[in-house]
């Protein structure tokens, strides 16, 4: 297994699994990261965008937070798909 390190201060105190959530104060959701997509598709239902879950790291050194998108391939096929329409 690979160690990971933080870029910032070269720590290897990282803890891999954090999350960043928004809640409302009854209610506790995964952060979305959301990216356009370069077709939308059309109809009554225009979808404009894809998102995906957010996972976190955080270094225990120096506090650096770094987010990725849970769902990076899925995002990016649908920011790419072609128009439907054509």
């Amino acid at each position: 297994m690979t160690q990971l390190v933080c870029r910032a201060c070269g720590s290897a105190r990282i803890i891999p699994d954090a999350a960043v959530v928004d809640h409302d104060g009854m209610t506790r959701l995964p952060l979305l990261v959301t990216a356009p997509r370069q077709n939308p598709t059309g109809g009554l239902l225009s979808v404009a965008a894809t998102s995906s879950p957010t996972q976190a790291r955080v270094c225990g050194g120096c506090g650096l937070v770094e987010l990725y998108a849970a769902e990076p391939q899925r995002m990016w096929a649908e920011h790419v798909a072609p128009d439907p329409a054509g």
